[in-house]
């Protein structure tokens, strides 16, 4: 294994037959193969080797095993740190919430260009159009989360691209080190675009401050578990910003039965996110170019070339 491992969570409540790293890349590129689905292909169930507790007597019960039957591992070249710590964040967050959970992360790491994101295993089910009662519950827990106190990046917990509609390939060309950075790239474009629009999030902020957007409101990123209750999954998307980004996302993202339901029953700030329909049209008006890299202040330019660390 020629590439460098380098930690970025590496959790003390790690189950107790929890593999070295080098064994979870080597099982999770194995399996791989032979668990891709619709829902998964970048993630697999790893089984881990049970062990023993009581006596040594060579009893090989069942009720005497301890530790964990088995783990998630979400990698791939795509996969960032920052989708690390945001889920990490929002499941201490939610504790014991009764409406949603998020699966506990128990470590996360790079080996070389590969993101590797280990955590809780959730034996259940993904959510179907029935279940959409309990995801507008869990949407609304989830949306009304505050961004880590000392966080003013825009973003991931801890800063790092931007997953969201409003971007080509829903994806920001740069880290934002402030609210400000990514209001100036946005009203940067409309410049380009020689739109009437101008952006400013300074009143919401000064409102609701960042808060969790989920970016991808599909059935696919929601499940329930053994117990019923209902799990949040796939944190790729999620990121804390202005609250326009969320309303832009529920009022003008493709239609779905969960987004038409959600977008009747969910209480958020809709008259005052004033900037959800000029963010939907920076999307469409990326679009025709292929690209976010217009519109960026020539203060920002540098950072299209930074390697960005996880």
């Amino acid at each position: 294994m020629s590439s460098t491992i380098h930690v970025y969570i590496d959790e003390e409540d790690k189950p107790t037959n929890f593999p070295s790293y080098g064994k979870i890349i080597e099982k999770s590129r194995k399996l791989r193969p032979s668990q891709v689905t619709e829902f998964h292909f970048s993630g697999v169930k790893l089984p881990l080797e049970p062990e023993r507790s009581g006596s040594d007597t060579g009893s090989h019960d069942d009720n005497n095993e301890v530790g964990a039957r088995y783990i998630w591992v979400k990698f791939g070249c795509g996969v960032r740190m920052g989708e690390a710590r945001t889920q990490r964040y929002v499941s201490q967050y939610l504790g014991e919430n009764d409406t949603v959970r998020a699966p506990r992360v128990y470590a996360a790491f790079t080996w070389g260009t590969c993101g590797f994101i280990v955590s809780e295993y959730v034996d259940g089910r993904i959510c179907d159009d029935s279940d959409i009662p309990l995801i507008i519950a869990a949407m609304q827990s989830l949306i009304e989360i505050p961004s880590p106190p000392d966080q003013t990046m825009p973003g991931p917990v801890g800063g790092g691209i931007i997953e969201h509609p409003g971007f080509n390939e829903s994806e920001s060309p740069i880290w934002y080190e402030t609210v400000q950075e990514l209001e100036d790239h946005l009203n940067g474009i409309f410049r380009v675009l020689e739109r009437p629009w101008q952006i400013s999030f300074k009143k919401e902020l000064a409102t609701y401050g960042l808060r969790l957007c989920p970016s991808d409101t599909v059935l696919a990123n929601f499940m329930r578990d053994d117990k019923g209750g209902v799990v949040a999954v796939d944190f790729a998307g999620y990121s804390f910003l202005p609250a326009s980004f969320f309303a832009s996302v529920i009022e003008y993202s493709n239609y779905s039965k969960l987004r038409q339901d959600l977008l009747r029953n969910l209480k958020y700030p809709r008259a005052k996110c004033r900037a959800a329909l000029a963010i939907h049209n920076v999307s469409l008006g990326l679009a025709p170019f292929g690209t976010n890299n217009i519109g960026i202040p020539s203060r920002l330019k540098p950072r299209l070339k930074m390697d960005y660390p996880h």
